[in-house]
Order: structure tokens, then sequence, then C-alpha cells
């Protein structure tokens, strides 16, 4: 299995389509929030991952 990362400056800025409305769930990885897109006022949920260490063991 093949892994690719993804730079991030190369993604577009979500906060440029979606507000974030409330918090709607936690939990051991990240919290989910209510959106609304911007342009249409479609609502989303989406989860939002907190950062994590990572360290390599050979």
């Amino acid at each position: 299995m093949a892994l690719f990362m993804i730079g991030l400056e190369s993604l577009a800025d979500p906060s440029d389509t979606w507000e974030i409305i409330e918090t709607i769930g936690k939990g051991t990885y990240g919290k989910v929030y209510k959106v609304a897109n911007k342009k249409d006022g479609s609502l989303a949920a989406v989860k939002i991952l907190d950062p994590i260490s990572v360290s390599k063991k050979y």
C-alpha cells in the first residue's frame, strides 16, 4: 500500500467557503462542527482532527 502526502499549501482555504456555526460533538481525535456554505447557505457537518505528533520507530 502506498501513502501519498498532499502539501497543505495546494489546498483551498475552507474558511473561504464554510462558516462554523457551532460545535456539535467532541471526541478523542477532534471536534465535529455544524457549518454553513457561504454561497448557498447549505448545512453540513465537518470533523476537524486535532494535530498529532508522529514518532517513527525502527
